[in-house]
C-alpha cells in the first residue's frame, strides 16, 4: 500500500494540535470555573472527589494519550463513550460534561427485549418506593461478578445475609439504565452453574460479557468496598431476632445492609468505615402501657412483635403492595440460642433474601396459630396470641394497599425450627400443632388476605440468585403445551386406569433445582409424564419456564399444582379470619381472573391438586369445583376424601392418592443398582406401598390417580412398571391395569367413570 509521508505528519501534527487545544481548554475552565455536576462517585468522575469536573477531562485526555496510566477502576469510570480504551472523545465528552453542554453519557443500557411474560423485572414495582438506587459505576460494566458459598470454607449464616442483601441491590437495578449492567452471582450448587450460562445465553442478560471470580470474602469486601460504604447498615439486635427480617425490610428500601450487633460481619463493615444509619438495638422494650418507640401504637407486650409493629408503621407503605415475604429471622444466627446454627447450610432460607429485597418485600416471621394455650417457642413471654395478630395485621395492612388484588407471600412458616411438634434436636416439641397442620392454617389466613404462596418449604427451603434469574426476558413467542394425548387409547372397561401427578413444583427452590436435574436435553422419558408447575413461579424464575417450554417432549405435559399460588381456595369465598361472607366477585372472582392470566400464557387447562381442609366446613367444595372448572376445564385433582369421582358440566373432578414413592434400597436397607431397569416389587417398603395403592384402586371404580413429589423421570417410569408386575404377580392377572396420560384419563372418567355430577 503506498501513502503520502507528509500527509502521514500532517494528520499527527493536526493531532497534537487537538490535544493541545483541549489541555489549554481543560487547564482554563479548571482555573477558572468551580462546575460541578454531581457530588457522586459515577461515570466521568475519575478523581472520585467532587463530581465531574474539567480536573477530571484532563485525567481522561492523559490517559488517551499514555501520558498516566489509570486503575482499573479509574479506567471504568472513564470509558463513558463506551469503547475498551480511553479515547480523546471520552475526555471530551467528560469536559462537556463537566461545563454543563452534556446531561447524559452515551453509554447504552441492555437492549430490553419485547417478551410475552412480562415479570416487571425491567420497570419499577409502582407500589414501591424505588428512591434508592445502589452506584456501582466503579465496578466494571456488562460483567457478572461471582462469589462461592464455600470460598475459603463455607460462609456462615451472618455472612450469607450481607452478600444476598447487596446481591438484590446490584441486580434490581440491572440493565434499568446505562449506569447499570453489572450483576452478582452466588455459586451455591450445580443448578447454579446451569442456569447461569443459559441466561447469559439468551436474552438481554446476554449483554454481559465478562465473568470475574472472587476467590474469597476478603475479596468480596475488597471488591465491592465503594458499595457497602455507599449503602451504610441497619444494625440488628441479637436480642431480638425478629430485627434482623426488619433490617431486610429497610435494606429494599433504603439500602442500609443487615449486620447483627456485635458479630464477625458488623465488626469487619465497622472495620472498613461502614456508617450505621439506623440502630434497631435496644429499640423494642415489649413493656406493655407503653409506647413503640418513634411512634404513637401501644406496645403488644412482645418484643419480638413490637419490631414487626414498628416496621408495619414505617416501612409498609414504601414497600410492595404485590409481594411479602414469610422468613426465618435471624434466630439461627444468635451464639447462645438453642436454635442456632453454625453455618448457612443448616440456615439455607438465607438465601432467599437477595430475591426479597429486589422485589421490595416486607419480611416476617410469626407464629400463625391464634390458639391462646400456644406458648410461641421463640418468644414466650409473650401475651397469647400476639404473634398470630401481629401476623394479621401484615397481611391485611398489604392487602389494603393492593386493594384486594391478588398478592404473592413468598416463603413458608419454618416447621423444621419453630412453632411445631418437630423439634431438629430431638428436644420438646416447640408447638401445638403438627408441620402440616401449622402450613394448613398459614396457607389459610394467607388465602383469606388475597396471597398466593410460593412455597419455599424444607429442603431445600431457599434457592439463591432469585434476584439474577427474575432479570431473564423469555425469548419464545408462544408457550405452547401438549393439550391433546400422545396416542388414542380406546376405553375398556375391564381395565384399572390410573395416571400420576408430578410435583411438588410450587416452589421455585425445587424447580429450579429439579427441572436443571431431570430437564437437562428434554425429560427423555418414554411414558407420558403430567407436570405440575405452579404458574406463578414464572415471576422469579422465568428463564425455568422459557427452558421446559422449549425442551418439551411429546410426553410432557405440563399443568398448574395448586392453580397459580399455594391456597385453600374456600377461603377466598369466606375470610376465615375476619368471619365476614366475602362477595363472590371480591375473593373467588380475583382468584379465577388471576389463574385465567396465568393458563392463558402458559396453556394450561388442568389443575394438579386443589387442596383443602376441614376448616370453613360449611362452605361446600362443590362451590370451588365450579370456580377451577373455568380455568381448568380438562380437569384438576383434589384431597377430599369423600368427593371421589365427580363432575361439574364436562370438568371432572378426581380425589389423588397422597403419596407414593419408590426406593432402590433392599429388605436389609442396602442401596441395589440404580441403573436398573425395574425396582424390585418383593421388597418390604415397596409392598407397603403397593397395598396401600391397590386398596385405594378398589374404591376408585376403576379411575385411580396418584401424587409423586420430586420423582425423576426415571424413577416415576420403574415405580409404574413395579406396580403393574406386582398386581400382575398377586392378581394373575397381567394387563389389567393401565398407566395413561392426564387426557386420556380425564377423558374416560368424564365419559365412563360413576362420577357425581355437581349441580
Amino acid at each position: 500500500m503506498c501513502y503520502n509521508t507528509n500527509e502521514k505528519f500532517s494528520r499527527r501534527k493536526f493531532m497534537k494540535r487537538i490535544i493541545a487545544t483541549l489541555i489549554a481548554v481543560m487547564l482554563l475552565f479548571s482555573v477558572f470555573s468551580a462546575i460541578n455536576v454531581s457530588a457522586d462517585i459515577g461515570y466521568g468522575n475519575i478523581d472520585k472527589k467532587d463530581g465531574v469536573t474539567v480536573s477530571d477531562a484532563l485525567l481522561a485526555l492523559q490517559a488517551s494519550v499514555k501520558m498516566l496510566e489509570l486503575d482499573e477502576e479509574q479506567l471504568n469510570l472513564a470509558r463513558v463513550n463506551g469503547e475498551t480504551e480511553v479515547t480523546v472523545k471520552d475526555a471530551l465528552l467528560i469536559l462537556q460534561y463537566a461545563v454543563g453542554l452534556l446531561t447524559e453519557f452515551p453509554l447504552k443500557a441492555p437492549t430490553v427485549n419485547e417478551t410475552i411474560l412480562d415479570n416487571g423485572a425491567y420497570t419499577e414495582d409502582p407500589t414501591a418506593d424505588n428512591s434508592f438506587v445502589l452506584d456501582i459505576s466503579n465496578l466494571d460494566r456488562n460483567t457478572l461478578y461471582v462469589i462461592s458459598s464455600r470460598a475459603n470454607g463455607t460462609m456462615t449464616a451472618e455472612d450469607m445475609r450481607l452478600v444476598a442483601s447487596l446481591q438484590g441491590l446490584i441486580n434490581r437495578s440491572y440493565g434499568m439504565d446505562y449506569k447499570h449492567t453489572t450483576m452478582l452471582m452466588l455459586s451455591n450448587d450445580d443448578s447454579d452453574g446451569f442456569w447461569s450460562r443459559q441466561l447469559r445465553n439468551n436474552g438481554v442478560t446476554a449483554e454481559i460479557t465478562t465473568v470475574k471470580q472472587l476467590n474469597d470474602l476478603e475479596d468480596f469486601y475488597n471488591t465491592f468496598k465503594e458499595q457497602l460504604l455507599y449503602c451504610g447498615m441497619t444494625v440488628w439486635d441479637p436480642k431480638v431476632p425478629a430485627t434482623a427480617n426488619v433490617a431486610t425490610t429497610v435494606c429494599g428500601a433504603d439500602g442500609y445492609l443487615p449486620a447483627m450487633k456485635g458479630g464477625a460481619v458488623y465488626n469487619k463493615l465497622t472495620e472498613l468505615g461502614v456508617e450505621v444509619k439506623l440502630d434497631l438495638c435496644d429499640k423494642f422494650t415489649g413493656v406493655e402501657g407503653t409506647k413503640i418507640a418513634d411512634t404513637d401504637i401501644d406496645s403488644s407486650g412482645s418484643k419480638k412483635c413490637d419490631a414487626y409493629l414498628w416496621a408495619l408503621e414505617k416501612y409498609m407503605d414504601r414497600c410492595s403492595a404485590n409481594y411479602i415475604a414469610y422468613i426465618l429471622d435471624g434466630l439461627n444466627v444468635v451464639p447462645g440460642s438453642e436454635f442456632y446454627k453454625a453455618d448457612f447450610e443448616d440456615d439455607v432460607s438465607t438465601l432467599n433474601v437477595d430475591y426479597l429485597i429486589a422485589r421490595h418485600a416486607f419480611c416476617f416471621d410469626l407464629n400463625p396459630n391464634p390458639d391462646k394455650k400456644e406458648i410461641v417457642c421463640d418468644d414466650p413471654d409473650q401475651p397469647a396470641g400476639t404473634d398470630h395478630d401481629t401476623m394479621i395485621k401484615i397481611m391485611k395492612a398489604r392487602y389494603d394497599r393492593a386493594n384486594g388484588e391478588i398478592g404473592q407471600v413468598l416463603g413458608f412458616p419454618p416447621w423444621w425450627e419453630k412453632y411445631t411438634t418437630y423439634n431438629p434436636t430431638g428436644g420438646d416439641p416447640r408447638g401445638r400443632l403438627a408441620p402440616n397442620e401449622i402450613e394448613w392454617l398459614y396457607c389459610q389466613y394467607s388465602t383469606s388476605y388475597n396471597l398466593a404462596m410460593e412455597a419455599d418449604a424444607a429442603s431445600p427451603c431457599a434457592m439463591s440468585n432469585g434476584s439474577m434469574l427474575y432479570k431473564y426476558r423469555s425469548t419464545l413467542t408462544e408457550f405452547k403445551n401438549n393439550n391433546q394425548p400422545a396416542e388414542t387409547i380406546e376405553y375398556d372397561s375391564s381395565k384399572t386406569y390410573y395416571t400420576l401427578y408430578v410435583g411438588d413444583y410450587d416452589s421455585s427452590a425445587w424447580m429450579k433445582k429439579y427441572v436443571a436435574s431431570y430437564w437437562r436435553d428434554g425429560t427423555n422419558t418414554s411414558i407420558p409424564l403430567l407436570w405440575c408447575f405452579n404458574p406463578n413461579l414464572s415471576q422469579r424464575i422465568p428463564i425455568v419456564w422459557d427452558y421446559v417450554y422449549s425442551h418439551m417432549s411429546a410426553n410432557d405435559y405440563i399443568s398448574s399444582g395448586e392453580g397459580a399460588g399455594y391456597t385453600m381456595p374456600k377461603n377466598f369465598l369466606k375470610n376465615a379470619e375476619t368471619k365476614e361472607n366475602r362477595a363472590y366477585e371480591e375473593g373467588m372472582g380475583r382468584w379465577i381472573a388471576y389463574n385465567q392470566k396465568y393458563n392463558d400464557l402458559f396453556n394450561i387447562d388442568i389443575t394438579g391438586f386443589i387442596i383443602e381442609t376441614g376448616k370453613n366446613s360449611n362452605i361446600p367444595i362443590n362451590d370451588v369445583f365450579k370456580a377451577y372448572s373455568q380455568f381448568s376445564p380438562v380437569g384438576a385433582f383434589h384431597n377430599d376424601n369423600a368427593k371421589r369421582l365427580m363432575k361439574y358440566g364436562d370438568t371432572p373432578f378426581v380425589y389423588l392418592f397422597n403419596e407414593i414413592t419408590f426406593t432402590d434400597k433392599d429388605n436389609d436397607g442396602n442401596n441395589v443398582n440404580s441403573n436398573a431397569e425395574k425396582v424390585d416389587y418383593t421388597n418390604d417398603n415397596m409392598v407397603r406401598v403397593f397395598k396401600s395403592m391397590k386398596q385405594y384402586d378398589r374404591s376408585m371404580k376403576g379411575f385411580s390417580a396418584y401424587r409423586t413429589i420430586c420423582q425423576s423421570p426415571i424413577g416415576i417410569k420403574k415405580l409404574i412398571t413395579a406396580y403393574e408386575d406386582y398386581i400382575a404377580e398377586t392378581t394373575g392377572e397381567s394387563g389389567t391395569y393401565k398407566y395413561v396420560d392426564a387426557y386420556t384419563f380425564f377423558n374416560f372418567v368424564k365419559n365412563h367413570a360413576p362420577v357425581t355430577e355437581i349441580q
